[in-house]
């Protein structure tokens, strides 16, 4: 059975992610693992235990978790099985060595508000997470509601070297989601480049057997070219492949690209390479 995994930190839009992980895994027939990892700073005071600091902080997360899972099984009418774990540790770690246990269809995390959003695309957990993490990390806007996936837009800069294991997972996403897949690649030229027609036609080729449609779109910038798209065609989410010389690395550390996650309202999952 496929697993969605759910990190929180039950700020609003984390919560509301965790809404949207749920009736995914309604729709997918998944099980929802519901993560919170307990953080605690170094204290210099020796007065302080620090252990005990843990176990209080530990004992006062199970309840607020505990209530999260009577809400979800109640959103979710029992359909789906919801498991809970509260650590303490370090964040990204944690996520990571959770992962790897419970090999996750999906890591679906929400940003704190939009300011967090600047701060998270330079450095924090859900870029942390997208950068390092084995499995795809889908990113909630804190107004994104899931209802279905019937579109999937891909930004691609075509750049397809080695590009097997993020083919393969779209194609799973959209096999399981029975949806169709817009191609989306932003350039400032009207043709492609030689090189780039070769990998255009060789993308077509990799997904001859489904529902797709390719976009050529002429435009200077690219994150304003892709929410430009987003805006007029409304896909249900967009797929971003990470890789250093992909889309993802040029543009993560651009205050630009908040409009994508924030303005658009359209989850984004990140595919890694």
């Amino acid at each position: 059975m496929k697993v969605i995994l759910a990190p929180t930190d039950f700020s609003k839009s984390s919560i509301n992610a965790v809404n949207y992980a749920a009736d995914m895994a309604v729709a997918i027939k998944a099980q929802l693992v519901l993560l919170h990892v307990v953080q605690i700073g170094m204290i210099s005071e020796s007065s302080v235990d620090q252990f005990q600091l843990e176990e209080d902080a530990l004992e006062y997360m199970q309840p607020k978790m505990q209530l999260l899972k009577n809400k979800l099984e109640k959103r979710t009418k029992k359909q789906v099985q919801i498991f809970t774990n509260v650590t303490e540790g370090n964040i990204n770690p944690t996520i990571q060595e959770v992962s790897d246990n419970k090999k996750p269809f999906a890591i679906i995390l929400g940003p704190n508000d939009e300011t967090g959003i600047e701060r998270f695309f330079l450095g924090s957990v859900a870029l942390h997470t997208a950068k390092h993490s084995a499995y795809p990390v889908l990113i909630i806007p804190e107004r994104a509601k899931f209802t279905s996936v019937s579109s999937i837009a891909f930004a691609s800069d075509l750049y397809l070297q080695n590009a097997t294991t993020v083919l393969k997972t779209l194609k799973e996403w959209l096999k399981v989601f029975q949806a169709k897949l817009n191609v989306i690649n932003i350039n400032e030229n009207e043709s492609f480049e030689p090189e780039r027609t070769k990998d255009f036609n060789a993308l077509k080729k990799h997904l001859n057997n489904y529902d797709v449609y390719f976009n050529y779109i002429v435009n200077d910038s690219v994150p304003e070219g892709i929410f430009k798209y987003i805006k007029k065609n409304k896909p249900d989410m967009i797929v971003l492949m990470y890789h250093k010389k992909t889309l993802l690395h040029r543009l993560a550390f651009r205050s630009e690209f908040k409009n994508i996650v924030v303005h658009a309202a359209t989850p984004l999952l990140v595919i890694p390479n």
